[in-house]
């Protein structure tokens, strides 16, 4: 018998808890990963900073608008790497999971928890308050604040469903475990940039067939007045009817499943 949504996520909570209440008692991994996530951030805006003094930056965006797309990336990213999404082909193939499938919580559940690396909390904490500092910046519009929260909380889910499609088909199609990690890489890379400056067919590889763009380039574009509510609209269905379609691959990819090792 599976558990109701509201145990479901209290089971989530609760590994969660346990697992960095375990990760905070070791105080130098803590503040090694505090270090390692606050350099790779001055890389980033140093990155963007020399984009906007040799160059005259990337058409139609500002410095202060491609921090926020950047810090969004960020953000993004470091969900997904916290959700376990990374290591799951290795997981699986090390039959980690063999022990849990048959508890009443549903695969999901299991799949999201524990997270494969308890230092993301770190970078989740620094993009949001390096966001929140650009966009107050930016001077953004309470109205469009208050759209975005949906469409980015939705389009986050639908990504990280999608993601998780992939690492099983990983999993079940391909031998080197790097492949998810890859991917992942090339994806976070390419979406600290505005989709359009790479052209037609690879901005519709990246909103169609690889959705990335739900979770960082359209909400991004939303806070700066560039999308209409027809637009916001179709973005929030598509956000749906990828969580609904990716939900129901992981199940029908699982089934040929033969435990750790096959």
């Amino acid at each position: 018998m599976s558990l109701g949504i509201a145990d479901e996520l209290r089971y989530l909570v609760v590994s969660q808890y346990y697992t960095m209440k375990a990760y905070l008692t070791y105080r130098v991994r803590f503040l090694a990963s505090l270090l390692s996530t606050g350099v790779g951030f001055a890389t980033q805006i140093l990155a963007i900073t020399v984009i906007y003094t040799v160059s005259s930056g990337v058409p139609g965006w500002s410095y202060l608008q491609l921090l926020f797309l950047s810090f969004l990336s960020s953000l993004t990213f470091t969900f997904l790497g916290y959700f376990n999404i990374y290591s799951l082909p290795g997981m699986l193939r090390r039959g980690r999971y063999d022990g849990f499938f048959s508890k009443p919580v549903s695969m999901e559940a299991l799949f999201f928890s524990p997270p494969s690396n308890v230092g993301m909390p770190i970078g989740i904490v620094f993009s949001a308050v390096l966001l929140a500092y650009v966009a107050s910046l930016l001077g953004l519009s309470w109205m469009w604040l208050l759209m975005f929260l949906p469409l980015y909380l939705l389009g986050l889910i639908a990504l990280l469903f999608l993601v998780t499609v992939v690492a099983v088909l990983a999993y079940l199609f391909v031998k080197s475990g790097n492949f998810i990690n890859n991917v992942l890489e090339l994806l976070s890379t390419t979406s600290k940039y505005p989709l359009n400056i790479y052209g037609i067919f690879p901005q519709l590889l990246l909103s169609i067939l690889l959705p990335v763009g739900i979770a960082t380039y359209y909400p991004a574009e939303l806070l700066l007045g560039r999308i209409g509510i027809p637009v916001y609209a179709g973005i929030l269905l598509f956000s749906a009817a990828v969580i609904i379609v990716s939900r129901y691959l992981i199940h029908k990819l699982m089934e040929r499943y033969t435990g750790g090792g096959g």
